[in-house]
């Protein structure tokens, strides 16, 4: 451990570097945000020690709570800062999306459904709603758990659409601890779903499932009607 000396000189040294615009290494934005929950002590390994962890920087500020807990030297401030970090970045995205006046392109709905699931360690189901220029209304999470209720999800997803006054959607779900490819169950619901969206003159864009390896489109294999804009 650094003396309080040298950990203070070194401190002031990184916050310098970030004021000055300086580009920090992934370990080190961890490092500078680590700093203002333990005080007085050198959180550089610990920071390299997340990094290992959780595979990335994403990784890290998408980690759960209680995982985070479990790596030694996070207490529970450390965590809440880092979740904390991690979901006013997901925000920004999420509004970003949301406050666009021209359409928003497929690169930014598929970057911001990776940012939003790609490393979470546990299953969700997310339903991100479109207007008629294909630009985000919002993305409700429909609840933990697999995609293998069909009659619930079928049920939820519209009476969620009709709320928001949808004019197409997008369904997105997580294979944590998996590659993203479909299961029996997931390829039915979907096509159970787009035929009833269907008859309701709403528009199912696509389903994307999303692991920490990649994301597969529904749409790109060939798994549903093609409807995409």
């Amino acid at each position: 451990m650094m003396t309080d000396s040298l950990s203070s000189g070194h401190r002031e040294r990184l916050k310098n570097k970030f004021l000055n615009g300086n580009q920090l290494e992934d370990y080190e934005l961890l490092e500078l945000l680590l700093m203002y929950a333990i005080p007085r002590k050198d959180v550089k390994p610990l920071a390299k020690s997340l990094l290992i962890q959780f595979g990335s920087l994403g990784g890290v500020l998408t980690a759960n709570t209680d995982d985070l807990i479990q790596v030694n030297g996070i207490k529970e401030t450390s965590a809440i800062l880092l979740k904390l970090t991690g979901a006013v970045n997901q925000a920004i995205l999420k509004k970003d999306l949301i406050s666009k006046k021209s359409l928003a392109t497929w690169e930014e709905i598929e970057n911001y459904c990776y940012a939003l699931l790609g490393r979470q360690t546990k299953e969700y189901v997310y339903l991100v709603m479109l207007d008629s220029d294909c630009c985000l209304i919002d993305a409700i999470q429909l609840q933990k758990g697999t995609v293998n209720q069909t009659p619930f999800y079928i049920r939820e997803v519209i009476e969620t659409l009709l709320k928001y006054h949808a004019v197409s959607f997008i369904l997105v779900h997580n294979h944590p601890h998996g590659n993203p490819k479909p299961s029996v169950a997931d390829i039915k619901m979907t096509q159970e779903l787009q035929e009833t969206t269907e008859k309701m003159n709403i528009i199912m864009q696509d389903h994307f499932i999303v692991s920490p390896s990649g994301m597969n489109s529904f749409q790109m294999m060939g798994l549903m009607k093609r409807n995409r804009k």
